[in-house]
């Protein structure tokens, strides 16, 4: 009964596994999904340039929340208590 067990298990695990057939050969694929440092390096402007705009956009919010007398959601609100 081990054995059998002990045989399953290695078929089992060389089927996860995969064999040569999970293999992916990377000159295969198309030269569109290849990225360069130039692409990269505009995704991080512009990614940085959305962070500043955010966080200005917050900024006012909340100096305007401030000016109108309302709340400024900085402190979680506390649970009600369960009786």
């Amino acid at each position: 009964m081990k054995s059998y067990l002990l045989a399953l298990s290695a078929l089992f695990l060389l089927a996860c596994a995969g064999g040569p057939s999970a293999e992916t050969d990377l000159s295969d694929q198309p030269d569109e999904n290849q990225v360069d440092a130039n692409q990269v390096q505009t995704a991080a402007d512009e990614a940085l340039a959305v962070t500043k705009e955010n966080h200005e956009m917050r900024k006012e919010i909340f100096e305007l929340k401030g000016k109108l007398g309302l709340p400024q959601d900085n402190a979680p609100e506390e649970a009600p208590a369960k009786k």
